[in-house]
């Protein structure tokens, strides 16, 4: 694209300059005045888009002679943007190194130095995203995150440590033994003085004083059901304290808690409560492992209030299924009334609660159903669905006892109703009193005896029974309803 213009002013609403502007070559264009700020300019005619820091980018066109006016529609010509706005700043801290700086604005390409050419690595800690890079001389660049950001270098210095020096001594000169002194010729004997003996000093040693390394902390990769995190940063120095938190999963709780060294050999760890450990860094890297165990709740039966049941017997578990899954419930607080004979209007609810009683526009058309009873609904919801067609046209019979035959009927609908599979079926012949079935009951009892759902009430085998006229207790509806959606309704889920 080229450009067209030659300068570029932005003012305020009194003439005054604004500065800090910058101008990008743009392709697109709004529409609206910026509200407090106007342009000038002495180029041919061309169009600027303007941005006032996180204000709506709005357009201007300007004319050969300067005057100002707003386009809506797009330009051809060569367009630019000016950027105007609080860009933020943050500070940059360099350690053992130069390039420290306040208010160095987001986005900006920083160039920071080691003080030493031969340092070890660059320590970075920052809370927001950023990466920098090392350069062979040193020299560390990133461009600015929008926070504050700290760069060490940790490096190995050297240092003059200068050994003691010894205190000068004097040590008379002794004649060997056997040896006289003898005079030189011409010159007369003396006693000569004693003559003192200075010990050279040591000159100071320059040795190499590595500055305190920095070694990493490691979190176990395989962690599972929780998360640890790291108070104090994922590198730290021999000699440190250390923290960090462990935090489980929700269903869990903490199990196991050690930290190893580069060799292998656990490290003491403190707990100080509330999930929040320590331990002193050693001299290498180091390993955090956690494990968390699931928190296993203790068993509340809810059949333990029903002081009328026996969590012997057979029915025990059928009766915590239908209270566990909201489908049947006590007679009072305290009693269940196992052995109490079932009605129609029972096993009619039982299936309203497994759908989680849905909304019911129309009352059912059966006379002997009260608007306002307990079993309205449910059996509206039933006749609507051809879960049940009642005892005649206009009756239902709700108080009316169920017997054997209707029960595999309603789970007959109902199972079609849901799309269950009730195409496997079966003969009534082994079964004694099968003629005393009624023949509208006939399909539903095939598939009912085929599936499991009901069985002979007979405990002679070579002569089972169907007893289709006979009744049912509370804690056999139980078994019939949890045998029938365990295995129907998890059939369904599995497809």
């Amino acid at each position: 694209m080229n450009s067209v213009f030659n300068s570029l002013a932005l003012t305020d609403g009194t003439g005054n300059s604004i500065s800090g502007a910058s101008i990008t070559p743009v392709d697109a264009q709004f529409s609206e005045p910026p509200a407090g700020a106007s342009f000038s300019s002495t180029l041919c005619t061309t169009t600027f888009l303007v941005t006032l820091g996180e204000e709506a980018v709005r357009s201007i066109a300007i004319d050969a002679s300067g005057a100002l006016t707003y386009a809506e529609v797009a330009c051809t010509q060569a367009k630019a943007e000016v950027v105007y706005g609080n860009v933020p700043k943050h500070t940059v801290t360099v350690i053992n190194g130069t390039g420290s700086r306040t208010d160095v604005p987001v986005g900006e390409e920083v160039t920071v130095k080691a003080d030493a050419g031969d340092f070890y690595f660059w320590k970075v800690e920052c809370t927001g995203d950023v990466d920098v890079y090392v350069e062979p001389n040193a020299t560390a660049t990133f461009t600015m995150p929008d926070a504050d950001i700290t760069l060490t270098a940790i490096y190995y210095a050297e240092s003059t440590t200068p050994e003691p020096t010894p205190t000068p001594s004097t040590t008379p000169s002794t004649p060997t033994p056997g040896t006289p002194s003898s005079p030189t010729p011409g010159t007369t004997p003396s006693n000569p003085a004693p003559s003192a003996t200075t010990e050279p000093s040591q000159t100071p040693s320059t040795q190499p004083t590595p500055v305190q390394a920095v070694y990493d902390i490691t979190i176990d990769k395989d962690l599972k059901n929780g998360s640890v995190k790291i108070t104090s940063g994922a590198t730290s120095v021999t000699g440190k304290e250390v923290t960090f938190t462990v935090t489980p999963d929700a269903g869990y709780k903490i199990g196991t808690v050690s930290v190893t060294d580069k060799a292998g050999k656990k490290i003491t760890v403190k707990d100080l409560g509330d999930g929040k450990y320590s331990f002193v860094m050693p001299e290498g890297t180091v390993k955090i492992d956690v494990t968390f165990e699931a928190v296993t709740v203790p068993h509340v039966c809810p059949a333990d209030k029903f002081t009328d049941l026996d969590t012997s017997l057979w029915y025990h578990d059928a009766v915590d299924y239908v209270l566990t899954n909201g489908l049947m419930k006590g007679v009072s607080e305290t009693e269940f009334a196992p052995l109490q004979t079932t009605d129609r209007a029972m096993l009619t609810t039982i299936l309203y609660n497994v759908e989680k009683r849905p909304p019911v526009t129309n009352a059912s058309s059966f006379e002997d159903v009260g608007a306002g009873k307990w079993y309205a609904d449910p059996i509206a919801w039933a006749q609507a669905n051809k879960v049940v067609a009642g005892t005649s046209e206009t009756t239902f019979e709700p108080e009316r006892h169920i017997t054997r035959e209707q029960m595999a009927v309603m789970l007959y609908n109902y199972a079609v109703l849901k799309g269950y599979d009730v195409s496997k079926t079966g003969t009534l012949e082994s079964y004694t009193d099968a003629d005393e079935l009624s023949g509208w009951a006939e399909t539903a009892m095939c598939w009912a005896t085929a599936n499991g759902i009901l069985k002979g009430v007979s405990s002679d085998p070579t002569a089972p029974a169907l007893n289709p006229q006979g009744e049912s207790t509370r804690v056999e509806m139980a078994a019939l309803i949890m045998n029938f959606l365990q295995t129907f309704a998890a059939e369904k889920t599995a497809e």
